[in-house]
């Protein structure tokens, strides 16, 4: 009868790696709960944007989707009409802004303006609907400053910055 007393006392390395296993879970769940499923959740509402536009306009998507949000929202699209690409910009109510089916840089050009002009390295650029024209857009942040850039589509020239 002893040996089963001896089999239930808890030893002291036992109770640590319960608290370790405890404090574990508490961390898994609120990531979980807290980071993970909203994350999951915001990206199903832009998937279900992004396919009601193409399903109601009968785009053929073409891999590019980006919510820009300035002073509004828009939803940029690159979608093939007739074969052709083109950028389409929507409002928050879904309804067409404006179409580009001009020249496009690559986003790499804008990369190297931005780090010719101003020595930053910006990781994304994406295209975004500002002043009533499409852009490219970037945004760069450190310690003390945040900064945004806007170039031109056709030839990666400058158009404005801001430095907050």
């Amino acid at each position: 009868m002893e040996k089963r007393e001896e089999k239930t006392k808890r030893t002291p390395r036992t109770n640590v790696i319960i608290v370790i296993l405890v404090v574990l879970f508490v961390i898994v769940s609120f990531y979980v709960f807290e980071v993970h499923i909203p994350y999951l959740s915001h990206q199903s509402e832009q998937e279900d944007i992004r396919e009601a536009i193409v399903k109601k306009h009968k785009y053929h998507y073409d891999g590019y989707f980006y919510t820009y949000n300035g002073v509004s929202t828009y939803y940029i699209l690159k979608v093939k009409v007739q074969n052709k690409p083109q950028l389409v910009a929507y409002n928050e109510k879904k309804q067409l802004v404006k179409t580009y089916n001009g020249a496009i840089t690559s986003s790499t050009r804008v990369k190297d303006a931005i780090y010719k002009k101003y020595k930053l390295s910006v990781k994304n650029v994406h295209v975004c609907f500002e002043d009533g024209a499409f852009m490219y857009f970037a945004k760069y942040q450190n310690d003390s400053h945040l900064y945004y850039f806007y170039y031109s589509l056709d030839n990666a020239t400058f158009i404005k910055s801001y430095n907050l």
